[in-house]
């Protein structure tokens, strides 16, 4: 817990290994109702990056405190915070609405913010995708273009640690 994996072996080598029969259903069962979180911690190039899991009440004891997304920040980086704050959770779809630029340019600062540990996904499919563009390239998408880009699946929202109070030192 919290330690962190690079996303493109957390699936395919960390948790077979410690699960018995694991499937990606089953992380993403334990992410959608709450109790499990995850975090981004850093990229590792245009593909991949290092991710923590925290059971969601230990999150705020254990996750580092997010930092800002990088030095060349954007107006859409500041929209985004400000739209999660107001509003909570929401999907591409809602997000696109509410910030009007390009798609790209809108999912480039969403992981932006992802990988400076600010926001989170209710699923790993985004990073999933993320991790898998390359071998779809030429393949027909798994699902319509409509409900936005590859590595836009999920309802994303600001982290909670990003919000709460700093633990106590009993904590």
């Amino acid at each position: 817990e919290g330690c962190p994996v690079p996303a493109s072996v957390l699936e395919t080598e960390i948790l077979p290994a410690r699960v018995p029969g694991y499937r990606s259903y089953m992380l993403d069962q334990l992410l959608a109702s709450g109790e499990v979180v995850w975090a981004g911690i850093e990229p590792i190039g245009a593909q991949d990056g290092r991710i923590a899991l925290y059971r969601a009440e230990h999150e705020p004891l254990l996750a580092r405190t997010p930092s800002r997304a990088s030095s060349d920040e954007t107006a859409v980086h500041g929209a985004l915070r400000e739209l999660f704050e107001r509003r909570g959770a929401l999907f591409f779809g809602e997000i696109k609405r509410a910030v009007p630029t390009y798609p790209q340019e809108l999912l480039a600062a969403l992981w932006d913010l992802v990988w400076a540990g600010e926001i989170t996904n209710d699923t790993l499919e985004p990073l999933r995708t993320l991790m898998h563009r390359e071998e779809r390239r030429g393949r027909p998408a798994p699902r319509p273009a409509s409900r936005g880009p590859a590595g836009s699946e999920g309802r994303w929202s600001l982290r909670r640690s990003r919000w709460e109070s700093e633990p106590s030192s009993t904590e």
